[in-house]
């Protein structure tokens, strides 16, 4: 209770009537303690109080009439009026209550002693629903439940659009249902949650993402990602809410003001520093700022469904009939800390938290065999950092296709990722014009770091989306080229590796014929050779 009415006292502190003590005395009767427990409404009645201080039309931050504006601030007064007056009243009830012997307090009804419940939670609406299994890279699935299904909606609109963080689930555990095991807690819940990062485009549900670094994203700059990684590292829900407010005051902010932002403020805030960063090349991130409050009570069904509803957290005035209105209060905290976040220096990801996602080929020796094929060594890097635990293949194919689409593979070449091993050296052999293709697939652990989801089909299908998680990853990187005997050739210099991969794990195969019908033989390092025919 006390923590309720400090949050609320520091909301309404500038309003200018103050509100006299309605009770004093030190001691009292059971009858005295009745009548003031009958005169005090629940905290769920005080919330519901807030759609009978109506307004007609809505009112942001574009509203110049002077009827509109005054209808607005007058009923918001007359709210947060009757709210100092009635915790004044239930805090002075409480006190009175808890003055009386256990004798006294067992004579009161128990439906007059529940009025004094501080209980007043939000809400995680259940439900079970589909998912299809996906145990390639795009394995992260927007769940799809109806229209607008965010985990979270504040309820500050910012230039127009509003703020959610959305649930994505990891489908790849072969599942093919998902229910929520609670509220979201980082490291604990079996879903992810995000923030939107392109404002432009809309989420599709039922779309797949796949995880991947945010440097590797098509539209913002290196400088850029780094400064979204800078905001979302320190910010709700990936930390609590409490444990973000530390943080603020650990980096300067005001104490005062920050002990008063709510968990729709900090919503709104990382979601308008995210925008200003993800798309601050387009005219959609200019002039970002608070709009308006909405009802999303009001809304639900129609524009978004959070899955969890806090509304009945928030103690200030929604406009009832009007869909808007605007908080000067609100308006203020919100585009505080909006900026606060956006000035935030860059942060470098670290180096487990490097989704591989690239690969680089350098050709470091050529030989000719007269018959028309080439032995060519290949030093293969790739620009993530592999861990014990990771469950990735380096896949080298040589091959080409014929005017039919059967594919004659000329040779192939596969070995397990070793851990702290980035690069990989092999000899492939080829032949004039075949297509020589690496590829780096299977599952990588990624240490807690802020990953940009992209969706399967590319910015024009869904929103793109960003949040923090660890864990293992689907992932898939690939790089291919053309074979010519006149290939450029980067001979290798004495300090690079001669021998990479270690030879446990090592395997060479050399492979002639069509796909229908394939015959090969193993080559081992010790020059040792087995013959094994397959139909």
């Amino acid at each position: 209770m006390k923590k309720i009415i400090s949050l609320f006292m520091a909301i309404v502190m500038c309003l200018s009537v103050a509100l006299p003590c309605a009770y004093a005395a030190d001691e009292y009767t059971v009858s005295e303690v009745e009548e003031m427990l009958g005169s005090i409404d629940t905290l769920q009645q005080m919330q519901d109080k807030r759609s009978s201080y109506t307004a007609k039309k809505h009112y942001d931050i574009t509203t110049t009439k002077a009827s509109i504006i005054t209808e607005h601030n007058t009923a918001r007064r007359g709210y947060e009026a009757y709210l100092a007056d009635m915790f004044q009243k239930r805090e002075a009830a409480s006190e009175a209550f808890e003055s009386l012997t256990e004798e006294e307090k067992a004579q009161i009804d128990s439906a007059l002693i529940e009025k004094l419940s501080d209980d007043l939670p939000n809400v995680l609406m259940s439900g079970t629903f589909p998912v299809t299994t996906r145990d390639d890279e795009y394995s992260f699935y927007a769940v799809e439940v109806g229209t607008g299904f965010a985990y979270e909606v504040s309820n500050y609109m910012i230039s127009g659009s509003i703020p959610q963080t959305f649930i994505i689930v990891d489908t790849s555990d072969g599942k093919s249902e998902w229910t929520p095991n609670g509220k979201y807690v980082y490291g604990e819940s079996n879903y992810d949650v995000t923030y939107c990062c392109d404002k432009e485009t809309g989420l599709e549900y039922g779309t797949y993402y796949k995880r991947v670094n945010l440097e590797d994203s098509n539209y913002f700059s290196e400088s850029e990602a780094q400064r979204i990684r800078a905001i979302l590292q320190k910010s709700y829900p990936f930390i609590s809410m409490d444990e973000m407010k530390q943080q603020l005051i650990a980096d300067g902010m005001d104490s005062d003001f920050v002990e008063g932002l709510n968990r729709a403020d900090l919503i709104a805030a990382v979601q308008m520093a995210v925008w200003s960063m993800a798309n601050i090349n387009d005219a959609a991130a200019e002039g970002l700022e608070y709009f308006a409050t909405i009802d999303i009570p009001k809304n639900r069904n129609r524009y978004f469904n959070p899955l969890h509803d806090y509304t009945n957290e928030m103690w200030e005035w929604l406009p009832a009939k009007a869909q808007r209105s605007l908080d000067e209060r609100a308006q203020y905290r919100v585009n505080t800390l909006a900026q606060h976040l956006i000035e935030a220096p860059g942060v470098v990801a670290e180096k487990d938290q490097i989704v591989i996602s690239k690969i680089d080929v350098v050709k470091t020796k050529l030989a000719g065999h007269g018959d028309g094929s080439y032995d060519l060594t290949v030093l293969i890097t790739v620009n993530g950092e592999i861990s014990e635990g990771d469950e990735l293949d380096v896949i080298v194919t040589s091959s080409s296709e014929n005017e039919d689409g059967s594919v004659n593979t000329t040779s192939s070449y596969s070995i397990d990722a070793v851990a702290g091993q980035m690069t990989y050296k092999t000899v492939i052999n080829t032949k004039d014009a075949d297509n020589v293709k690496i590829e780096v697939k299977g599952r990588q652990s990624l240490g807690k770091g802020v990953y940009f989801y992209d969706p399967e089909g590319g910015r024009e299908v869904s929103q793109s989306l960003v949040g923090v998680s660890e864990g293992m990853t689907s992932v898939y990187a690939k790089d291919e080229f053309i074979f010519t005997p006149d290939i450029e050739i980067t001979p290798v210099e004495p300090d690079e590796p001669e021998a990479a991969i270690p030879e446990s794990k090592r395997s060479h195969y050399i492979v002639f014929g069509k796909t229908e019908k394939i015959g090969w033989y193993s080559v081992s390092l010790d020059g040792g050779k087995t013959f094994r025919r397959v139909f």
